[in-house]
């Protein structure tokens, strides 16, 4: 926001809707964006039909709930991850459903609206015609939930598209292990890294036939989990790290 400049102005007001459309005009805006609840638009004069009036040539953004074919509906970025299920599948398998830390939600449609600003003032280098941009919060929202869908394709049950905690739903062992003085985060994805693994003398004991492949160890992964970390928390983490690293194990 550096280098911003603010000013108020009561759309609410007549005085406020002129001097709206006088900014745009005699600036020459070239992008005008606003949050507020689409069903309000015309009621404060800042839909596009209006103020495209004072600029044709002008980039219109919103961003709201639902987009404006759902002009009523309100949303915050807490409630966007309920209604899309982020929150179903965020937390630990026995435990409530939790928001993601960042607001994603809020920060996927700024990202988009971004975009799509960039590509309309590029488009009207071409056309010199302006822009509408509708931006759904619950539609881009459930865009990045696009990973789960070929999960269903590598033979995931429905009830495994759920909370998981730290743990990768496919790849065994990919989760956070408590340590000496505190936790540490291995990822291992493929039946070569835990070759890797194993052979560091740290994790040895756990160098067995039945854990030699993905299946096996998922399988086997409540006991894999515990055997890993009985192992974990009698090591600082930094020590952890470096055998990690040496094994080339994420």
């Amino acid at each position: 926001n550096l280098g911003k400049e603010a000013i108020a102005i009561d759309l609410k007001q007549a005085e406020g809707k002129v001097l709206l459309k006088r900014l745009i005009k005699e600036l020459q805006v070239d992008v005008f964006c606003t949050n507020t609840l689409p069903a309000r638009h015309k009621q404060l004069g800042i839909d596009y039909e209006n103020l495209r009036q004072e600029k044709k040539d002008l980039v219109w953004c919103c961003i709201s709930a639902m987009g404006l074919a759902h002009p009523d509906v309100p949303g915050y970025d807490p409630v966007i991850q309920a209604l899309c299920g982020y929150m179903d599948i965020t937390g630990h398998a026995d435990g409530p459903p939790l928001q993601c830390g960042p607001p994603l939600a809020d920060l996927k449609a700024g990202d988009e609206a971004f975009v799509q600003i960039i590509l309309a003032l590029m488009e009207r280098k071409e056309t010199g015609k302006g822009k509408q941009i509708d931006i759904s919060m619950a539609q881009v929202a459930v865009s990045w939930l696009h990973t789960f869908l070929p999960m269903l394709d590598m033979g995931s049950p429905p009830s495994e598209l759920k909370r998981s905690g730290n743990e990768h739903r496919q790849f065994i062992p990919v989760n956070a292990y408590q340590t000496k003085d505190g936790f540490i985060y291995m990822a291992i994805g493929s039946d070569a890294q835990w070759s890797r693994f194993v052979k560091q003398p740290l994790f040895a004991p756990l160098d067995e036939e039945r854990f030699t492949t993905n299946e096996g160890r998922r399988k086997a992964k409540t006991e894999l989990h515990k055997s890993i970390k009985a192992i974990t928390q009698q090591h600082p983490s930094d020590k952890i790290a470096n055998v990690l690293a040496e094994a080339g194990i994420p």
